[in-house]
């Protein structure tokens, strides 16, 4: 693929954004409908005092489906997040520290920070690493145990 726009423009950042966006909706949706049929199935077996066997399994599914649905719209806060901090000019406004622990910190405007830092912080429990805001900065912080683990998967 070559990029045939002058060099330092970012033409394809709007773009970026709005498959980024769009997927993250029509992923969501996927796994919204995933959850409707599901808690249909589990309401109509346990109103039927069906298989009680199969009950459980209908219930544990649909709980995973919402952790799911979670974990995709923190994700699309991931991706706003990256796509909030790249420069008109392409350049992604981010530098790595190493404080008491390793650090991410993402120049953003203050209202996408305040925007997605839930869904950062949603994924941050699932996946280990935390996430705060210092006006437009978003800071991700992985903790030295989960830094050895995102190493070890490199």
């Amino acid at each position: 693929m070559t990029d045939s726009s002058p060099a330092g423009s970012a033409d394809w950042l709007p773009g970026l954004r709005d498959v980024a966006r769009r997927s993250a909706h029509e992923t969501r949706n996927a796994l919204n409908g995933l959850v409707v049929n599901l808690e249909v199935v589990r309401s109509r077996l346990a109103r039927s005092g069906g298989d009680d066997t199969i009950l459980p399994f209908a219930e544990q599914a649909a709980a995973q489906a919402e952790e799911s649905v979670r974990i995709s719209e923190a994700v699309g806060a991931l991706l706003s997040l990256i796509t909030g901090a790249i420069d008109a000019d392409g350049r992604l406004r981010c530098a790595r520290t190493v404080a008491a622990s390793p650090e991410l910190r993402f120049e953003v405007d203050n209202g996408t920070a305040e925007r997605i830092l839930p869904g950062l912080q949603t994924l941050g429990r699932a996946v280990g690493f935390g996430a705060e805001t210092h006006g437009g900065a978003v800071i991700l912080s992985f903790p030295q145990a989960s830094s050895a683990e995102f190493r070890k998967h490199e």
